[in-house]
């Protein structure tokens, strides 16, 4: 069991600190975006979209203080999950806006990359893995245990 084990985590010793790296990387460079946004104000505000029934500066404020928001829960691994699917999420929405025509293919990059993160959480390098470290998990069967 133990040799099994440790050949387990060999094989996958790096997938977290892959994880981390690109929790790290799209987090800071979606903080970049939104700062250039902000410095870009002027120039954007009168073409930005106005969401549901609120003005298009509110809907500018409103999105970029949730895409910084998300953006740090990505960095530092709290509620990965959630914010990578709330991040896909709107982007999806921002291409479907979009149409054909106007297909981005930035924003089918960033819908993939969070979909990734999705998928995959923060990894063992995120706070709330410690959380769920103590919690058993569906390997802890005992017919999947070796004989001696």
């Amino acid at each position: 069991m133990t040799k099994r084990l440790r050949k387990l985590l060999e094989r996958y010793r790096h997938t977290d600190a892959a994880i981390l790296y690109l929790r790290l990387f799209i987090g800071s460079v979606l903080l970049l975006h939104n700062i250039g946004k902000m410095q870009t104000y002027n120039e954007i505000i009168d073409d930005y979209p106005s969401l549901l029934f609120i003005s298009n500066r509110a809907s500018f404020a409103l999105l970029a203080a949730a895409q910084t928001f998300l953006a740090v829960l990505l960095m530092i691994g709290v509620g990965v999950r959630r914010a990578a699917a709330l991040l896909a999420l709107g982007f999806a929405v921002d291409q479907l806006r979009g149409g054909y025509p106007h297909f981005d293919e930035v924003k089918f990059l960033w819908i993939g990359i969070f979909v990734f993160l999705w998928i995959a959480g923060g990894g063992a390098y995120a706070p709330e893995a410690a959380l769920h470290h103590g919690k058993s998990t569906h390997n802890d069967n005992p017919s999947h245990t070796e004989q001696k």
